[in-house]
Protein backbone atom coordinates (compact mmCIF):
# COMPACT_ATOMS: atom_id res chain seq x y z
CA UNK A 1 0.00 0.00 0.00
CA UNK A 2 2.67 2.26 0.98
CA UNK A 3 4.46 1.68 -2.09
CA UNK A 4 1.63 1.94 -4.44
CA UNK A 5 1.24 5.97 -2.59
CA UNK A 6 5.06 6.25 -3.01
CA UNK A 7 4.00 5.37 -7.26
CA UNK A 8 1.31 8.22 -7.18
CA UNK A 9 2.88 10.78 -5.48
CA UNK A 10 6.03 10.58 -7.59
CA UNK A 11 4.10 11.86 -10.03
CA UNK A 12 3.02 15.03 -8.38
CA UNK A 13 6.41 16.12 -6.58
CA UNK A 14 10.01 17.05 -8.59
CA UNK A 15 13.27 15.55 -6.82
CA UNK A 16 12.09 12.04 -5.13
CA UNK A 17 13.10 9.11 -5.77
CA UNK A 18 12.01 5.39 -5.03
CA UNK A 19 13.30 1.77 -5.75
CA UNK A 20 11.69 -0.47 -4.87
CA UNK A 21 11.58 -4.32 -4.79
CA UNK A 22 15.33 -4.16 -5.35
CA UNK A 23 18.15 -4.68 -2.92
CA UNK A 24 17.73 -1.48 -1.06
CA UNK A 25 15.77 1.83 -1.27
CA UNK A 26 17.47 5.13 -2.83
CA UNK A 27 15.83 8.74 -2.31
CA UNK A 28 17.54 11.19 -5.04
CA UNK A 29 16.61 13.42 -8.02
CA UNK A 30 15.21 13.28 -11.12
CA UNK A 31 14.27 9.77 -12.39
CA UNK A 32 13.53 6.03 -11.00
CA UNK A 33 16.98 4.07 -10.48
CA UNK A 34 15.30 1.56 -12.39
CA UNK A 35 15.00 4.02 -15.28
CA UNK A 36 10.90 4.74 -14.68
CA UNK A 37 10.88 7.74 -15.96
CA UNK A 38 7.40 10.07 -15.08
CA UNK A 39 6.49 13.17 -16.74
CA UNK A 40 5.94 15.49 -14.10
CA UNK A 41 3.15 18.40 -14.14
CA UNK A 42 4.32 21.89 -14.25
CA UNK A 43 1.50 23.40 -14.86
CA UNK A 44 1.01 26.74 -11.95
CA UNK A 45 -2.63 25.37 -11.50
CA UNK A 46 -1.24 21.82 -9.96
CA UNK A 47 1.61 23.07 -8.00
CA UNK A 48 -0.30 26.70 -6.32
CA UNK A 49 -0.71 24.98 -3.06
CA UNK A 50 2.66 23.65 -3.00
CA UNK A 51 5.30 25.90 -1.29
CA UNK A 52 8.82 24.73 -0.90
CA UNK A 53 8.36 24.29 3.03
CA UNK A 54 5.29 22.16 2.62
CA UNK A 55 7.05 20.15 -0.59
CA UNK A 56 9.60 19.09 1.88
CA UNK A 57 7.73 18.44 4.87
CA UNK A 58 4.67 16.11 3.15
CA UNK A 59 8.38 14.63 1.03
CA UNK A 60 9.95 13.33 4.70
CA UNK A 61 7.16 11.77 6.11
CA UNK A 62 6.56 10.12 2.77
CA UNK A 63 9.72 9.05 2.97
CA UNK A 64 10.26 8.43 6.43
CA UNK A 65 6.48 5.85 6.12
CA UNK A 66 8.17 4.30 2.74
CA UNK A 67 11.53 3.71 4.64
CA UNK A 68 9.58 2.05 7.96
CA UNK A 69 7.51 0.12 5.29
CA UNK A 70 10.71 -0.78 3.51
CA UNK A 71 12.11 -2.40 6.62
CA UNK A 72 9.34 -3.68 7.82
CA UNK A 73 8.49 -5.64 4.32
CA UNK A 74 12.28 -6.32 3.40
CA UNK A 75 14.01 -6.52 6.87
CA UNK A 76 17.39 -8.14 5.43
CA UNK A 77 17.46 -4.73 2.88
CA UNK A 78 16.84 -7.57 0.07
CA UNK A 79 13.73 -9.18 -1.34
CA UNK A 80 11.84 -11.23 0.39
CA UNK A 81 12.55 -15.33 0.99
CA UNK A 82 10.49 -16.65 -1.98
CA UNK A 83 8.92 -19.90 -1.72
CA UNK A 84 7.82 -22.51 -3.97
CA UNK A 85 3.54 -22.01 -3.74
CA UNK A 86 3.12 -25.92 -5.30
CA UNK A 87 5.47 -27.59 -2.36
CA UNK A 88 6.27 -24.62 0.01
CA UNK A 89 9.97 -25.68 -0.69
CA UNK A 90 12.06 -22.36 0.12
CA UNK A 91 13.18 -21.24 -3.58
CA UNK A 92 16.68 -20.38 -2.22
CA UNK A 93 17.72 -24.55 -1.54
CA UNK A 94 16.50 -25.64 -5.25
CA UNK A 95 19.76 -26.49 -6.50
CA UNK A 96 19.03 -25.78 -10.30
CA UNK A 97 17.84 -22.54 -10.85
CA UNK A 98 16.05 -24.09 -14.09
CA UNK A 99 13.60 -25.86 -11.53
CA UNK A 100 11.98 -22.24 -10.36
CA UNK A 101 8.83 -21.67 -11.30
CA UNK A 102 7.37 -19.11 -13.67
CA UNK A 103 3.68 -18.60 -14.83
CA UNK A 104 1.91 -16.81 -17.90
CA UNK A 105 -1.04 -14.53 -17.88
CA UNK A 106 -3.07 -17.94 -17.46
CA UNK A 107 -1.42 -19.28 -14.68
CA UNK A 108 0.53 -21.86 -16.74
CA UNK A 109 3.53 -22.92 -15.19
CA UNK A 110 7.13 -22.59 -17.27
CA UNK A 111 10.55 -24.06 -16.16
CA UNK A 112 13.91 -23.18 -17.87
CA UNK A 113 14.64 -26.42 -17.56
CA UNK A 114 12.18 -27.43 -20.02
CA UNK A 115 14.13 -25.86 -22.59
CA UNK A 116 17.08 -27.71 -22.38
CA UNK A 117 18.93 -28.14 -26.07
CA UNK A 118 17.57 -24.34 -27.15
CA UNK A 119 19.03 -21.09 -27.07
CA UNK A 120 17.19 -18.85 -24.71
CA UNK A 121 17.49 -15.00 -23.97
CA UNK A 122 15.83 -14.46 -21.05
CA UNK A 123 15.03 -10.55 -20.21
CA UNK A 124 14.25 -9.51 -16.63
CA UNK A 125 11.54 -6.53 -17.07
CA UNK A 126 8.73 -4.98 -16.28
CA UNK A 127 5.79 -2.98 -18.00
CA UNK A 128 6.19 0.30 -16.49
CA UNK A 129 9.86 0.54 -17.69
CA UNK A 130 10.55 2.77 -20.48
CA UNK A 131 14.14 0.92 -21.26
CA UNK A 132 12.29 -2.31 -21.43
CA UNK A 133 9.79 -0.66 -23.63
CA UNK A 134 12.85 0.51 -25.90
CA UNK A 135 14.35 -3.09 -25.34
CA UNK A 136 10.85 -4.78 -27.16
CA UNK A 137 10.92 -2.53 -29.92
CA UNK A 138 14.47 -4.00 -30.51
CA UNK A 139 13.08 -7.87 -29.94
CA UNK A 140 9.75 -7.07 -32.02
CA UNK A 141 11.38 -5.13 -34.73
CA UNK A 142 14.65 -6.87 -35.07
CA UNK A 143 15.48 -9.51 -32.91
CA UNK A 144 13.01 -11.80 -32.78
CA UNK A 145 11.90 -12.18 -36.39
CA UNK A 146 15.40 -13.07 -37.08
CA UNK A 147 15.82 -15.87 -35.10
CA UNK A 148 12.14 -17.58 -34.31
CA UNK A 149 12.14 -19.99 -36.75
CA UNK A 150 15.84 -21.34 -35.24
CA UNK A 151 16.52 -23.13 -32.49
CA UNK A 152 16.01 -20.40 -30.41
CA UNK A 153 13.19 -19.42 -27.62
CA UNK A 154 12.81 -15.36 -26.10
CA UNK A 155 11.22 -15.01 -22.81
CA UNK A 156 9.98 -11.68 -20.66
CA UNK A 157 9.81 -12.06 -17.15
CA UNK A 158 8.48 -9.04 -15.10
CA UNK A 159 10.20 -8.61 -11.46
CA UNK A 160 7.17 -6.91 -10.03
CA UNK A 161 4.30 -9.25 -10.62
CA UNK A 162 2.41 -6.93 -7.52
CA UNK A 163 1.87 -4.20 -10.72
CA UNK A 164 2.02 -6.90 -13.56
CA UNK A 165 -0.54 -8.66 -12.53
CA UNK A 166 -2.55 -10.99 -14.68
CA UNK A 167 -4.69 -9.00 -16.69
CA UNK A 168 -1.81 -5.75 -16.88
CA UNK A 169 0.83 -8.34 -18.28
CA UNK A 170 -1.61 -9.69 -20.86
CA UNK A 171 -3.17 -6.08 -21.54
CA UNK A 172 0.75 -5.09 -22.34
CA UNK A 173 0.84 -8.28 -24.60
CA UNK A 174 -1.65 -7.25 -26.52
CA UNK A 175 -1.06 -3.77 -27.11
CA UNK A 176 1.91 -3.96 -28.14
CA UNK A 177 1.58 -6.89 -30.10
CA UNK A 178 4.02 -9.06 -28.12
CA UNK A 179 4.52 -12.34 -30.10
CA UNK A 180 6.96 -13.93 -27.93
CA UNK A 181 6.80 -15.65 -24.37
CA UNK A 182 5.94 -13.25 -21.41
CA UNK A 183 5.93 -14.44 -17.86
CA UNK A 184 5.66 -13.80 -13.91
CA UNK A 185 8.41 -14.02 -11.24
CA UNK A 186 5.52 -14.81 -9.06
CA UNK A 187 8.02 -16.40 -6.38
CA UNK A 188 10.94 -13.98 -7.32
CA UNK A 189 13.30 -16.63 -7.37
CA UNK A 190 14.70 -16.73 -9.99
CA UNK A 191 14.92 -12.52 -9.86
CA UNK A 192 16.37 -12.87 -6.46
CA UNK A 193 19.21 -15.93 -7.81
CA UNK A 194 20.34 -13.70 -10.61
CA UNK A 195 20.60 -10.34 -8.10
CA UNK A 196 18.39 -8.69 -10.92
CA UNK A 197 18.96 -4.73 -9.82
CA UNK A 198 18.64 -3.20 -13.30
CA UNK A 199 16.00 -3.20 -16.00
CA UNK A 200 16.36 -4.19 -18.97
CA UNK A 201 18.85 -6.85 -17.66
CA UNK A 202 19.14 -9.90 -20.33
CA UNK A 203 20.78 -13.08 -20.21
CA UNK A 204 21.88 -15.61 -22.69
CA UNK A 205 21.77 -18.92 -22.41
CA UNK A 206 23.59 -22.20 -24.19
CA UNK A 207 21.52 -25.12 -25.15
CA UNK A 208 23.24 -26.77 -22.15
CA UNK A 209 22.21 -24.23 -19.77
CA UNK A 210 24.81 -22.16 -19.11
CA UNK A 211 24.82 -18.27 -18.85
CA UNK A 212 27.18 -17.06 -21.49
CA UNK A 213 26.24 -13.49 -21.63
CA UNK A 214 24.75 -10.59 -19.33
CA UNK A 215 23.56 -7.27 -20.72
CA UNK A 216 22.42 -4.74 -18.90
CA UNK A 217 19.87 -1.93 -20.08
CA UNK A 218 19.11 -1.44 -24.09
CA UNK A 219 21.01 -3.98 -25.93
CA UNK A 220 21.00 -3.95 -30.19
CA UNK A 221 20.75 -6.07 -32.35
CA UNK A 222 24.38 -6.65 -33.48
CA UNK A 223 25.15 -7.34 -29.52
CA UNK A 224 22.84 -9.81 -29.03
CA UNK A 225 23.28 -11.55 -32.65
CA UNK A 226 27.22 -11.79 -31.44
CA UNK A 227 26.01 -13.70 -28.58
CA UNK A 228 23.36 -15.96 -30.19
CA UNK A 229 24.84 -17.12 -33.20
CA UNK A 230 27.69 -18.77 -32.14
CA UNK A 231 25.52 -21.11 -29.69
CA UNK A 232 23.31 -21.86 -32.92
CA UNK A 233 26.31 -23.23 -34.80
CA UNK A 234 25.58 -26.82 -35.01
Amino acid sequence: MIIQLARDYVAECDGILFIFRTQYLIVGHSSWRLERKLTLSTSDAARSWKSPSNLRMIALGLILATSFAAITIYPSGGLPTSTDPSDNKPISTISDWRSIPLEDVNGKQYFLKDYQGKVVVLEFMASWCLTCAQQEQVFKNDFYPKYKDKNFVLLSVTVDPTYDTPDVLKNHIEKKGIEWTMLRDTTLGLTDHFKVTELSTTLVISPDGEVKNTFLGLTQLDTLSGAVDPLLQP
